[in-house]
């Protein structure tokens, strides 16, 4: 009983409880449903963080067994596919806002020229109007910004039972992103995974 007890220990790796604390601590934010890339992971088997002093995203997978080596590579390709799909839809919301803002200040302007007498300086509904969509357009406008730079680094991560040899999935992982640059994909290795310059150690117990 005790040697089938270790071997389920073994067998299931980091604990996602404590490997979620450890994220946390470490400055990655789990995101939820309201996140903008929330549909893409969310019939797979990664999880979606944000670290928004180093400006990265970060999709997860958790592999304990064998068998789900080949269910975060198929999840892995539709992920890809889906969330390039995503930023170019940004990158075009992006363009009209700023476009839309280009419009608001030009008609500012014409009607700040053509304002010449006291009686004219008279604000008008249409000038309320302007002055609250030219902020508002102004604000999603660095969302969207904001957005598109912390997707400009994601990170695929992938937190890998000890007791598995993960080579063959990495050199495979790596050939998926090859083609795009914003990727870069990270294997937990020897009780460690890193992100850049942040180094999390998974055996170690979460304070």
């Amino acid at each position: 009983m005790t040697e089938a007890t270790e071997d389920e220990k073994k067998k299931a790796g980091v604990p996602e409880k404590t490997l979620l604390r450890k994220l946390e601590l470490a400055g990655l934010d789990l995101r939820d449903h309201e996140w903008f890339l929330s549909d893409v992971i969310e019939d797979t088997h990664f999880k979606g963080f944000g670290h928004y002093d180093k400006r990265f995203y970060l999709y997860l997978g958790k592999i304990d067994d064998e068998s789900e080596f080949r269910d975060h590579l198929e999840d892995l390709g539709v992920v890809l596919f889906r969330t390039e799909k995503k930023i170019r839809e940004l990158e075009d919301s992006l363009s009209q806002a700023m476009e839309r803002r280009d419009r608001l200040i030009a008609r500012r302007e014409k009607e700040e020229e053509g304002r010449e007498s006291p009686v004219d300086r008279i604000i008008v509904p249409s000038q309320v109007a302007l002055a609250r969509a030219l902020p508002a357009v102004e604000k999603e406008i660095e969302s969207m910004k904001s957005k598109l730079d912390l997707a400009s680094t994601m990170y695929i991560g992938f937190v890998v039972n000890p007791a598995l040899n993960s080579e063959q999935f990495i050199t495979e992982a790596e050939s998926l992103i090859a083609e795009y640059e914003r990727y870069k994909v990270s294997c937990s290795r020897e009780g460690m995974i890193s992100f850049g310059d942040i180094e999390i150690a998974l055996n170690e117990p979460a304070h």
